[in-house]
């Protein structure tokens, strides 16, 4: 459905009642904004111009996302979703939506605050929310890790990552946290897209960088926790422990952790709890 027609439909039910339906997208007011939502069935096509048309009748910064009533279908989150909201707005999401990585990338360059529904309210919208620059991974590792980190950032750069080196430049003895946590830091502030930490087991270093504030260090030891510690927590920092690891074995690791997309869903609602249990510490 085109956006005209979108906004003929619209025209002649903005002062409905009830809850109107048009294909499988839901249109209904809370708080005198217009709010819609999607099966996920319609394509982004459909869902961008719910969006521009919730945008020009009401010109609010926060978009609400639902499944129509009855409907099992999830919501999936992509890039153009966001790329159709304005910067600095907020969308809020059903705890069991998908939200890809590329539509998480896109959102921390536009601003975008995305919050599951029933969670504490992000950055107030309009609030600038700083970028991670996408395709950026921070790396660092101590002694134990000094020649894996080396081999490691040799793929990351065939694979058209830009890598920041963090040190240590030798086999020479040095500790692991100071290494973390430079790495943990960079991810934090957004100068890094993902983090890698790598020392002689990896636990060590997991325990340092999850001190930082908003730091999701996971110590994967094969592709099945790579992948878990992305699809269900969401990690934004890895360690990998470079004297139990043969370079083709972290190779597969790294790969199938940066391409893993945090699913999302009942997991979003976790790795919030997570991030309210850091925010509650003094």
């Amino acid at each position: 459905m085109g956006l005209a027609m979108w906004r003929r439909k619209a025209a002649s039910m903005s002062n409905c009642p009830t809850t109107p339906v048009i294909g499988s997208l839901t249109y209904w007011k809370k708080k005198n904004i217009l709010l819609e939502a999607g099966t996920g069935r319609d394509g982004p096509e459909q869902f961008t111009n719910a969006i521009k048309l919730q945008q020009e009748l009401r010109g609010e910064q926060t978009v609400w996302a639902r499944p129509r009533k009855g409907s099992m279908a999830k919501r999936v989150l992509t890039g153009s979703d966001i790329e159709a909201l304005p910067p600095g707005g907020e969308l809020v999401v059903p705890p069991d939506s998908i939200v890809t990585d590329r539509a998480r990338e896109i959102a921390a360059e536009r601003g975008v605050a995305i919050r599951t529904e029933g969670s504490p309210a992000g950055p107030s919208a309009g609030q600038r929310v700083q970028p991670a620059p996408a395709r950026v991974v921070a790396i660092g590792a101590d002694h134990g890790g000094f020649e894996l980190k080396e081999t490691l950032k040799r793929y990351l750069t065939e694979w058209g990552y830009t890598v920041t080196d963090f040190g240590t430049d030798s086999a020479k003895a040095v500790d692991y946290p100071d290494f973390a946590l430079a790495v943990a830091q960079a991810v934090a502030r957004g100068d890094a897209w993902r983090g890698i930490m790598v020392d002689s087991v990896g636990v060590g270093s997991a325990m340092a960088a999850n001190k930082v504030r908003g730091i999701r260090a996971a110590p994967c030891s094969d592709r099945a926790t790579a992948r878990s510690s992305r699809e269900h927590n969401d990690a934004n920092v890895l360690t990998l422990g470079g004297r139990f690891l043969q370079p083709e074995e972290a190779r597969e690791i790294v790969r199938v952790w940066l391409d893993t997309a945090f699913a999302g869903g009942r997991h979003q609602g976790r790795v919030d709890k997570i991030t309210a249990i850091e925010k509650s510490e003094p």
